[in-house]
């Protein structure tokens, strides 16, 4: 039996150190999900339009980290604090560094639904709102008339 199969049966916990308190980190719950996914949509679909993510390089991450928060500090915030149960002012109190390894560890302790699920299924809706709606040469939209047409006058 391999570790994902030992994931299932009994899901990966982990511990990290912020400010001075040891968090323990479990899995999203089913129903924390909707609002994770609500609160994080902006930062997800920031990290969606990346190539690649950093590498380990903890100058990288941070530099990463600090883009997010600059440009989605509020849903940053609020996300992380859901997911740790504390308020988003005592996840706004800490030191970045730490911030970036809590995040590092919340994101490996819920990989399976962030990699396998989440991704795929905003990929996905991405191409379909990219796709523009076929014609009828099947080269752009549709044209639609405004003035009624013979058969109904």
């Amino acid at each position: 039996m391999d570790d994902n199969a030992l994931d299932v049966i009994e899901p990966s916990v982990r511990t990290a150190t912020y400010r001075d308190a040891t968090l323990e980190l479990r899995p999203l719950t089913v129903g924390a999900t909707p609002r994770i996914v609500r609160l994080a949509r902006p930062v997800i679909n920031s990290l969606m339009d990346l190539e690649a993510l950093p590498d380990d390089n903890e100058g990288a991450l941070i530099d990463l980290a600090l883009d997010l928060i600059d440009q989605h500090g509020e849903a940053v915030f609020q996300a992380v604090a859901l997911a740790v149960g504390r308020e988003p002012a005592w996840i706004e109190g800490g030191d970045i560094a730490e911030f970036v390894d809590l995040c590092r560890a919340l994101y490996e302790v819920n990989r399976d639904f962030f990699v396998r699920r989440l991704a795929p299924l905003l990929q996905q809706r991405a191409r379909a709102q990219a796709k523009p709606a076929a014609g009828p040469n099947g080269t752009g939209p549709t044209p639609s008339s405004s003035s009624p047409s013979a058969a109904t006058r």
